[in-house]
Formats: structure tokens, sequence, C-alpha cells
């Protein structure tokens, strides 16, 4: 892999771990080429066993291939990253609520058009928010309740077309 042994990491790691005042386990994690090329991602967790006055008197290694998980990670993080993108720039607004109405998520550009910012009704009820706004509730209600579909409402002299659908899992 790369010109390194695992087992030279793992003696790096331990001696780092011996040296230093860090408390056990020491994790490390290390990118490798397998012989293909391809980027392996190895992680370490080593714990020293110490005597009571606190010298080293063993060690305990575990390392495993994480390059799966690591990759699903990183595709993840750069499709969020996409969509966050996409939903700032486009005249859209991207929100959530748990089944009690909290909002959870609050995205987009068109959130403007509302003189309010990405996130700033996270955490509120849209009960409360848009209280003076009976169809939101109503809506909101029968998206809960499972049922999708599209309504326009106004809010603050504008009409907005709503898209709801219920999350299930």
């Amino acid at each position: 892999l790369g010109g390194f042994s695992v087992m030279t990491l793992a003696d790096r790691d331990i001696e780092e771990t011996k040296r230093s005042d860090t408390p056990s386990p020491y994790r490390s994690l290390y990118c490798l080429h397998d012989a293909k090329g391809e980027p392996r991602y190895l992680e370490g967790v080593i714990t020293i066993e110490r005597a009571r006055h606190g010298k080293a008197i063993g060690v305990r290694g575990v390392v495993r291939d994480i390059t799966d998980q690591k990759l699903a990670q990183d595709a993840l993080r750069e499709t969020e990253t996409r969509l966050r993108t996409v939903v700032s720039c486009a005249a859209l607004i991207l929100f959530s609520v748990d089944t009690n109405g909290i909002v959870t998520l609050c995205e987009g550009e068109g959130l403007k058009s509302l003189s309010l910012t990405p996130g700033q009704l996270v955490g509120k009820s849209i009960f409360e928010i848009y209280a003076d706004v009976p169809k939101i509730s109503e809506h909101i209600r029968r998206a809960l309740s499972g049922e999708s579909f599209t309504a326009s409402v106004e809010i603050a002299e504008l009409i907005l077309d709503i898209r709801y659908s219920p999350l299930t899992s």
C-alpha cells in the first residue's frame, strides 16, 4: 500500500501514543493506495494498557478498512453541498416540519421575498409563525396526515405555490 506497511503505520501510532499524554484510545486515519492506485482509507485504534503507576505495559490495536464508509460520507457531503447551492440560488423555498409542526429546515433564495434568512425559522412552530394564515395550518395538518398535494397560499401580498409531501420512513 503506497510504500507503507500497515505495521509501519501502526508502530508509528503506538510510539506516538506512548510519548503523548493523549488519553487512550488513540485514533488515526490514513489514506493509502492499493496496487491499482486506488485510495484505501484505514482507521487505526490503539489502546495502551498501563500499570497503576502509568508505565505502558501492553498495546491493543485494531486497523480496519473504512474505504466504503469514507467514500459514502464524501459523496453525501458533496451531494448536500450541491443541493444547498441549487436551493440557495433558485427562487424557491425548501422547508420541512416535524410531526409537531416545528420547522426543521428552511432554505432558499425565495426567503428574501418574505424578508427571511435561511434557517431563521428553524426550531419555531409553523402554526405560530403563520397563525394569521389559517390555510397554512390546514395544509400542514393535511400533509402530516399523509396527503401529498399542491396549493396556493397568499402570504405578505405574495402568492406562493406550495408542494406538500409527507416524509415517510
